[in-house]
């Protein structure tokens, strides 16, 4: 399997993270000693870990930040493509809704797809 192609690799992930079922139950060497995801940027750079595993744009972001962006290769195909969401409290329902709306008027104006494309 593709996982089985990992094998050979030290994973770097965060610990506590749940990644994709298939991926979390695999036989794999891994290191998740990260508290977050910027500290495995850090990780793969010193090269303490061989792969990293997470959202592209937010990995890229990290990467970036450490002006590191011709020190790392992100592969083509992505282990699996996972939704993302946003939680409130469930009593703070008045913000809940100004994002929603927020972020529909972004999306309606055409603002979030050159924020997508820089970290691409």
């Amino acid at each position: 399997t593709e996982l089985d192609d990992l094998s050979a690799y030290v994973i770097g992930q965060v610990r506590g993270y749940a990644y994709q079922s298939a991926f979390d139950k695999a036989e794999l060497r891994r290191d998740s000693s990260a508290q977050n995801p910027r500290q495995l940027v850090s990780m793969l750079l010193a090269g303490r870990i061989d792969v990293i595993v997470g959202d592209r744009l937010q990995l890229m972001y990290f990467v970036h930040e450490q002006r590191a962006e011709k020190s790392v290769r992100i592969l083509a195909k992505p282990l699996v493509q996972m939704p993302r969401y946003v939680a409130f409290s469930k009593g703070d329902r008045g913000r809940a809704d100004a994002f929603a709306a927020a972020l529909a008027r972004l999306k309606q104006a055409g603002a979030l797809d050159p924020i997508y494309q820089r970290w691409q």
